[in-house]
């Protein structure tokens, strides 16, 4: 679908058009699904073509194939194997590599026929499989490649794998508790969490693994509960934005431009802005339900980071996004999340001027935004 004209970038001014949409920012399970539908439509759609195009064109034959086609159909959600194969078999077409195009779609089938659908959330070591290390290695050499520094991502011993599983495992039962609606939306799209050992890559989610996300274990200087339910909802939220990103640009910014981003120093396209400052809002809410719930101050800590970051994103969008009426809609309840975020006591007695280490173990916090924020 070709994006509209470039118009003026929007004011955000709350419209009727946007009151009537669903508050899609805020986690719920129902939501969630019908995002996860329209995204899984697209790939119905689009393997079903790929498997039929490839017998009837390239002559490759499955000897299940009415069999997979029909899997493929009526399935809400795939392995994340399955969706790395489409995206292999599209590549492999596009390229016009009859070779990879038919090995793409032999393990393309073969995904397919031996999913399992469970809505628990498996949590795993990195594995051997190929098209894992391919996932993996390619976030390496772009971390490598942006930073300038040796970036790596390992498995884990046992030992360490068992402990940091039960971190992880804990920090689910967290906002399981404490947020059910932020829970039971992870439940809807994250299948499985990937737990690896490394340098500079601290996370990830990739379109091409669909419904796994990675997240490296932290360093010894920080508490890992906290640590995990940050990451967590932060890969989780990108889960879900691109699955309405599927459905609605919601950016319509050129993919060339670079704007200030507020999670990284470099500049980034609009859409990786709206990516990061919509993730950094929903860390907030998270930290904002769990310091409600439990009264536990370091989790205000944590949120004053995150609101920080979340109101320097803000700005960027405010002075520079192109947006549709569901982009606009979101940001929207971001901005009225950053105002219940203000409203509460605990910033009365905050010391914004106490020096505190960042929330991932290296640097210093940064509150002065959000201070400023709170007192212009």
């Amino acid at each position: 679908m070709g994006h509209p004209r470039r118009v003026k970038p929007v004011t955000f001014e709350l419209t009727v058009k946007t009151t009537l949409m669903k508050k899609e920012f805020l986690p719920a399970s129902d939501v969630a699904r019908d995002a996860l539908e329209a995204h899984s439509c697209k790939i119905r759609r689009s393997i079903v073509h790929l498997l039929e195009v490839m017998q009837s064109s390239a002559g490759v034959a499955h000897p299940e194939i009415s069999t997979v086609i029909e899997v493929v159909r009526r399935s809400l959600r795939f392995p994340p194997e399955t969706h790395f194969y489409h995206n292999k078999l599209i590549s492999a077409m596009r390229c016009q590599d009859p070779d990879t195009a038919e090995t793409a779609y032999q393990k393309l089938a073969r995904s397919v026929i031996g999913k399992h659908d469970s809505s628990a959330i498996s949590i795993a070591n990195i594995g051997a499989a190929d098209w894992e290390r391919e996932v993996l290695g390619s976030a390496v050499e772009i971390a490598s490649l942006e930073t300038g520094q040796d970036a790596c991502a390992q498995p884990l011993s046992p030992d360490e794998f068992a402990e940091q599983s039960a971190n992880l495992g804990t920090g689910l039962n967290i906002i399981r508790r404490h947020h059910p609606s932020m829970y039971s939306e992870l439940t809807a799209l994250v299948q499985s969490i990937k737990l690896f050992s490394g340098k500079i890559t601290q996370g990830l989610t990739d379109t091409r693994a669909f419904g796994e996300i990675y997240v490296r274990i932290p360093r010894q200087c920080v508490a890992p509960v906290p640590y995990y339910v940050e990451h967590v909802v932060h890969e989780a939220s990108h889960t879900y934005l691109n699955c309405l990103m599927a459905d609605d640009a919601i950016v319509l910014n050129e993919a060339g431009e670079k704007y200030t981003s507020p999670l990284r120093k470099d500049p980034r396209p609009m859409y990786a802005v709206y990516h990061a400052t919509f993730v950094a809002a929903r860390m907030a809410l998270a930290f904002k339900t769990i310091f409600e719930s439990t009264n536990d101050s370091h989790w205000a800590k944590l949120l004053a980071e995150v609101a920080d970051e979340t109101l320097r994103g803000i700005d960027t969008i405010r002075k520079s996004a192109i947006l549709t009426v569901r982009g606009q809609a979101i940001f929207i309840e971001i901005n009225r999340l950053l105002s219940q975020i203000s409203g509460m006591p605990i910033w009365r007695h905050f010391d914004f001027k106490q020096v505190r280490p960042h929330r991932g173990g290296a640097g210093v916090a940064q509150h002065s935004t959000f201070q400023t924020f709170l007192n212009p």
